[in-house]
């Protein structure tokens, strides 16, 4: 630690290392850009703390650089050593405080897991109850592989939601995780805008062309906490407030195209979008016009290959629907019925026929 210190006296990074190193471990812990906390995948974390690492032994050390390190520890689930580190930096007080109360969180929830163990925890903040959090737990006998690094991760097991008091931990509601997958995040964060916090964990699985992912919502309603699942997207999916206009939506993309004779990879990719009100998740296609804008260009050129496929009628009607292009769209739609009017009314209304990708 004196070490630590003497850098910090005898030289002093540049304001845009810093600046880099926040953007670094914000990403890494995803904490101010998007409002979200603990979303990392451990190996991201892993690979953020060697940059600044690095960047300390060009640069010399900073409080701001102590930070960063601090905010990677945490993503990693290295509390103690990111404790240390808050100490020393420009926030010194409330971000020690703050990690210190995860890690006690994280103890104490490992102290009646049983047979599970904790993989990570994150506080909600909620307007009735002032020390609540969920957490990710999972099996210690098994591990998957991770292919970033060539290793293993543990995946979580179970979301649960408990309450800390008197620094034991209470367990509120329990959901089994059951998929099969390679990497699961949790987030805490305010979906819709209700002053209480949902819990997200996000779930993906790495294939060879393509890595599907879910999102689990738990949120706390009158008669308790319920649980929400989104469909199945066959790429990465997302936490964004799209839109701009303060609430974040869910979404990913579906590979489309029944009878397109083309590789995973040569598909369209069509948007899932998500918002979730009063307790559950519905469709929220017109809060992301800019991707069906997007889509339209792919799915003309995927017609030209396949001019009468269902999903891509289907979808390019409500593609159109969405941006306000009635016309066009209910003359797509009268194609695409019939063939299967099931099928195509469904996408037309924003329904999601994809409940599970191809080949799970």
């Amino acid at each position: 630690m004196l070490c630590l210190v003497a850098s910090l006296v005898m030289s002093a990074p540049p304001a845009n290392v810093e600046d880099w190193a926040l953007r670094l471990a914000g990403n890494s812990a995803a904490q101010p850009s998007y409002g979200l906390a603990n979303s990392a995948p451990q190996a991201f974390a892993d690979d953020a703390y060697r940059q600044i690492e690095a960047a300390v032994a060009k640069y010399g050390a900073s409080p701001k650089l102590y930070t960063s390190l601090a905010l990677v520890h945490e993503a990693r689930g290295a509390y103690s050593e990111a404790i240390d580190y808050a100490k020393l930096s420009d926030q010194s007080k409330g971000l020690a405080s703050r990690i210190q109360d995860k890690q006690a969180a994280a103890a104490a929830m490992n102290d009646i897991a049983k047979s599970e163990k904790v993989l990570s925890v994150s506080r909600l903040k909620n307007k009735t109850r002032t020390n609540l959090w969920s957490a990710l737990l999972c099996d210690p006998d098994k591990k998957v592989p991770f292919l970033l690094d060539n290793g293993s991760r543990y995946v979580a097991s179970r979301l649960i939601v408990f309450s800390m008091a008197g620094g034991k931990a209470k367990v509120i509601a329990s959901k089994p995780i059951k998929r099969e997958l390679n990497e699961t995040t949790l987030y805490s964060t305010d979906l819709d805008k209700d002053g209480n916090d949902e819990a997200v964990v996000d779930c993906l699985y790495y294939g060879a062309s393509w890595t599907p992912s879910t999102f689990i919502v738990a949120s706390a309603g009158k008669n308790g906490w319920t649980f929400n699942e989104t469909s199945t997207f066959e790429e990465p999916g997302f936490v964004e407030d799209v839109d701009k206009d303060g609430v974040y939506e869910l979404g990913g993309a579906q590979c489309i195209g029944e009878a397109l004779n083309l590789s995973h990879a040569g598909q369209p990719r069509y948007p899932v979008i998500y918002r979730f009100e009063k307790g559950r998740l519905v469709n929220g296609d017109f809060h992301s016009k800019m991707s069906f804008k997007d889509i339209l260009l792919e799915l003309r050129r995927a017609k030209k290959v396949s001019t009468n496929d269902l999903e891509l009628l289907s979808c390019e009607a409500r593609a159109l629907r969405v941006l306000g292009r009635n016309k066009e769209a209910e003359k797509i739609l009268a194609q695409a019925k019939k063939i299967s009017a099931k099928k195509a009314e469904l996408i037309w209304n924003g329904g999601v026929p994809w409940k599970v990708f191809r080949g799970e």
